[in-house]
């Protein structure tokens, strides 16, 4: 891009050039050689703005691919993205479905218990009843024992 010292310098030419025009101190030969020299000087100022421009063009385009190639990765990311969560919709709607068996399990398994409870209640009552039958009543050899002297006696007395 031309300096400010280069457009300074173009200006400051213009301005001699048409005061000379406007004191008509100037031939045509020498108004042919400053308007040469002029196309020169705008020439070379439009070919450095060109090129300039041309040099940022290039690097928008440049910055403008990479988006491209960056929006294509994001692009592709969202997608898997999407698979991914229509993957896990599925995941809960399932996993939902197993928690709802679950509960109703669980419902059943408590009313189990509640006559698992009960059960058990009436099972102490009852061995508790049978242990205090029990102690009341004679063992096999004390049995043993008692009906061999109930055995004597009547031997005893039948023979006295």
């Amino acid at each position: 891009m031309p300096s400010i010292l280069n457009k300074i310098q173009i200006l400051l030419t213009q301005k001699r050039i048409w005061s000379k025009i406007k004191n008509m101190e100037i031939d045509k030969k020498e108004l042919k050689e400053i308007l040469i020299e002029q196309r020169k000087e705008y020439e070379n100022y439009i070919g450095a703005l060109a090129e300039d421009f041309s040099g940022q063009l290039k690097g928008v385009a440049e910055n403008v691919i990479g988006l491209q190639k960056s929006m294509g990765n994001v692009q592709e990311m969202v997608a898997k993205n999407t698979e991914d969560i229509d993957v896990m919709k599925g995941s809960m709607n399932l996993m939902q479905s197993d928690i709802k068996d679950l509960k109703k399990d669980v419902g059943v398994l408590k009313e189990d218990v509640g006559v698992l409870k009960e059960d058990m209640s009436v099972v102490k009552s009852d061995i508790s009843t049978i242990k205090f039958d029990l102690k009341n009543k004679v063992d096999l050899d004390e049995f043993k024992t008692l009906e061999k002297r109930v055995l004597f006696l009547e031997r005893k007395m039948s023979h006295a």
